[in-house]
């Protein structure tokens, strides 16, 4: 069977755009971080019901951080490393972010327990997040491109076995 038979393989097509999307997705974590930073530098503080916002800050800076790293992790992993467990690992840190970034903001902010401001983030966030990672998710696992760049263990020696 030779490549043509087998299809697209490799970086390109609705890949490459999902490491665009990947860029633009993180894009609001940076420019966050930045602002964070930014504020953090203020020598001014305001401290709002007995919370000092310099930790609100700190800790938004931790989470950017952390998704910024995540985003980093997924695009490296799906350039470099061509198997199986690349997609396993993008197609879960996709959904952990859906869900566990709202979360871990509320967590963060003491000053939006009580308020609803959960249910709120949860309500406008994850519909969307899941209105957007569905049909990524359905690529990864029905795609043909995907399929031939990121091959199980053991599929070239199968393909060698029976093609010699």
């Amino acid at each position: 069977m030779n490549a043509r038979e087998r299809g697209p393989e490799g970086i390109g097509g609705w890949l490459a755009l999902f490491l665009l999307f990947l860029a633009i997705v993180a894009l609001p974590a940076a420019v966050d971080l930045v602002r964070y930073l930014v504020s953090l530098r203020s020598p001014v503080f305001v401290t709002i019901n007995g919370y000092d916002l310099r930790l609100l800050a700190a800790g938004g800076a931790a989470l950017d951080v952390l998704e910024l790293l995540l985003f980093a992790f997924m695009a490296r992993r799906l350039v470099a490393i061509r198997n199986r467990r690349t997609i396993e690992i993008v197609i879960a840190g996709l959904w952990l972010l859906a869900f566990a970034d709202p979360l871990v903001e509320f967590a963060l902010n003491p000053l939006a327990w009580g308020r609803g401001h959960l249910l709120h983030d949860l309500v406008r966030h994850v519909p969307i997040n899941v209105a957007i990672l569905i049909p990524w998710t359905v690529y990864f696992l029905r795609s043909r491109r995907v399929a031939n760049t990121y091959r199980r263990a053991g599929d070239a020696e199968a393909i060698c076995r029976i093609f010699g």
